[in-house]
């Protein structure tokens, strides 16, 4: 297992089956603009039910990153320390294809609560980025658009659940990139069925199209836990993937 695997597992791993539900300043999926290169950022941010959080951060463009591999997964611990969230056991690999994995500095993280900007340090400048969620939970808990980063390859994840009339949902995500597609064009659609049982939502039917393909394969259905406000987890039951959280950024 890699140095980042081993950090998401570790940061996965701690308290989320115990988290309740609950309003948090740092929690959220975070987007900016990278002034200096054009960078486009997005950074997730989850409270383990332990008082740290889970740090997950996708970069199209990251400066230890050579020209065939540009973009960045980080993956990473952070507690909040004299009001600011500070990352630590933070590992870094470049993506694509031979991608270099490398171990980073702790980074410290500051929060304007009244317009939910995220900032930290990166090479002499100051990056900010907007937070778009958790949203509340509303009449339904579960319905609603969220994004997500897969810590294991960088994919941007975004799911749409609805409620259908017999209490059952429907579940469609768009990855942009799926393990079983082509590398030349890896990304997906995703579909899927589930229930709400006991606070989970549990998967009954779910498939995968490749989007460069017409054809629909069979593929493990997974159950959805809540972490916390707006914020669900999808657990598919393997030790080798790590859970992949969903920040709710609108409801229906």
């Amino acid at each position: 297992m890699t140095m980042a695997r081993m950090v998401t597992a570790m940061a996965l791993t701690l308290g989320i089956g115990s988290a309740t539900a609950q309003a948090d300043n740092w929690a959220g999926f975070y987007v900016g603009i990278d002034q200096r290169d054009g960078s486009i950022d997005r950074i997730s941010v989850v409270p383990t039910g332990d008082a740290s959080y889970a740090v997950h951060v996708k970069a199209s463009r990251f400066g230890s990153c050579d020209g065939a591999h540009p973009g960045a997964v980080i993956n990473g611990t952070a507690t909040v320390v004299d009001a600011s969230l500070v990352a630590s056991q933070r590992a870094l690999w470049c993506t694509g294809p031979g991608g270099d994995h490398l171990d980073l500095n702790d980074v410290t993280y500051t929060l304007d609560t009244e317009t939910g900007t995220l900032s930290f340090p990166a090479s002499g400048r100051t990056i900010s980025v907007q937070r778009l969620g958790p949203d509340e939970a509303g009449a339904d808990s579960w319905a609603g658009f969220y994004i997500g980063i897969d810590p294991h390859d960088g994919s941007i994840d975004r799911k749409a659940i609805l409620a259908n009339d017999d209490g059952t949902y429907s579940i469609a995500t768009k990855s942009t990139k799926f393990a079983f597609c082509e590398t030349a064009d890896p990304d997906a659609i995703l579909i899927d069925t589930a229930q709400a049982v006991d606070d989970q939502l549990v998967g009954e039917a779910a498939m995968a199209r490749c989007s460069a393909s017409d054809e629909m394969t069979t593929r493990a259905d997974g159950t959805y836990i809540r972490v916390a406000d707006g914020i669900i987890a999808l657990d598919i039951g393997s030790d080798e993937q790590p859970l992949i959280h969903f920040h709710r950024i609108s409801k229906p």
